[in-house]
């Protein structure tokens, strides 16, 4: 195994702090509570985390080829900037375009963060020959990200129950510290992609879109985690209104959804081990098991109201669920960071984050007229059976990601 150099080491323990004030937000357990305090309804919630995904697929090529041409560090560093404007924009304003605002810029600090990571992380390997690590890397990267989502969402509701602006202060602080500390980490100027003189920067943007496109395989692993991604999504955001429908303590929203947390970290931590164990087939086929069974928690959670014992249980199973999407974003990443050069990385992942941020974006913005005309019952059963498309998917996909 090739050896770290100082330069990437520290790298990598910088962007661990940054990702855990990235991702702690302990608005998280009561945003749709903060929501509905600021004028927004369940069904407009849905409808605005739509418009947020949508804006991150308008701005994920755009960064993704910024990150190859002019630098990985400055796009981490002005996505952070987005990420504190943002947030300082919900805690000053109220109603519906505040948040809509709000959840605008963070779509496109999404879009900024996205493929940029990632692109960075295994580029900062693959100049010390560690490009092998990267599983392991980027997993270490996400597991403390995600243990400040944790710490977060446990801290959440405590500092609700003293003040809804002190959730959004602190949210604020968190992305202010995030963007200080990303000025910190080296800039990989290697792997720059330069444009040739006979083109332009948007044609030669386009050529690696019609490249990705055209791949016999990029475009069916993009498809297929970005269909998984959004179900673990919805997923996730139902979790509030289904303990909201089975009675569950708003004092308890935290403690939930900290597990959450926790099995995600666990996702991350040990992806690699799990794929060498079980191998790609059997990973990918418990993760769609995962999903009917999430689904089928959340129905049982309301269907219980009132057995508080076994409400706790099928809340803890469905909050778990959702972490699986960790361990399927890492997977494909992993293949579709070996099927990319590196000049090119970061607008292919983005590519990929747009079909992402597409598709969940479409089908939140429907969720709405769903919601707010048959409720959260009917809605989850129509998931758990939409569910079945990832079933008829997953064979095709497995044959590209077994073909090398």
């Amino acid at each position: 195994m090739s050896m770290l150099s100082r330069e990437t080491k520290t790298a990598l323990w910088i962007l661990k702090v940054a990702e855990f004030f990235h991702l702690f937000m302990p608005i998280l357990p009561v945003i749709v509570l903060i929501y509905q305090n600021k004028g927004v309804g369940l069904g407009d919630f849905f409808m605005i985390q739509g418009i947020f995904r949508i804006v991150a697929f308008l701005f994920e090529i755009p960064s993704g080829y910024l990150a190859d041409v002019f630098s990985r560090r400055k796009i981490l560093i002005l996505g952070a900037l987005a990420s504190f404007l943002s947030f300082s924009i919900l805690l000053f304003g109220t109603g519906f375009w505040a948040v809509l605002l709000c959840e605008s810029g963070l779509g496109v600090a999404s879009a900024l963060f996205s493929g940029t990571k990632e692109a960075y992380i295994y580029d900062l390997l693959k100049r010390d020959g560690a490009e092998k690590t990267y599983l392991r890397e980027n997993g270490s990267v996400n597991t403390i990200g995600t243990a400040g989502t944790m710490v977060g969402t446990l801290v959440g509701g405590a500092l609700f129950a003293i003040s809804q602006n002190l959730v959004l202060t602190v949210n604020a602080m968190a992305a202010l510290i995030m963007f200080l500390i990303l000025f910190f980490i080296p800039e990989i100027t290697e792997v720059k992609r330069k444009v040739a003189p006979e083109s332009s920067p948007l044609r030669d943007c386009l050529k690696i879109v019609s490249m990705t496109a055209k791949h016999p395989e990029l475009p069916k692993l993009m498809l297929y985690s970005a269909l998984y991604g959004t179900f673990t999504i919805i997923l996730l955001w139902l979790m509030q209104p289904v303990m909201v429908a089975a009675l569950v303590p708003v004092a308890l929203f935290g403690v939930i959804v900290g597990i959450n947390n926790v099995a995600r970290m666990l996702f991350y931590k040990f992806a690699y081990k799990s794929i060498e164990r079980l191998g790609n087939n059997k990973t990918l086929w418990l993760s769609v098991i995962l999903i009917f069974v999430g689904f089928g928690a959340a129905l049982g959670a309301i269907w219980a109201t009132g057995n508080m014992p076994i409400v706790y249980v099928l809340c803890v199973i469905m909050t778990i669920v959702p972490a699986a999407q960790a361990l399927v974003k890492l997977v494909f990443n992993g293949f579709i960071h070996e099927r990319t050069k590196s000049h090119e990385r970061g607008t292919v992942i983005s590519i990929g984050s747009m079909i992402n941020s597409g598709v969940s974006g479409v089908i939140m913005i429907l969720l709405k007229p769903i919601l707010d005309n048959f409720g959260v019952v009917p809605t989850i059963v129509l998931f758990f059976a939409l569910a079945f498309v990832l079933v008829v998917m997953l064979n095709p996909v497995l044959r590209a990601v077994n073909r090398r």
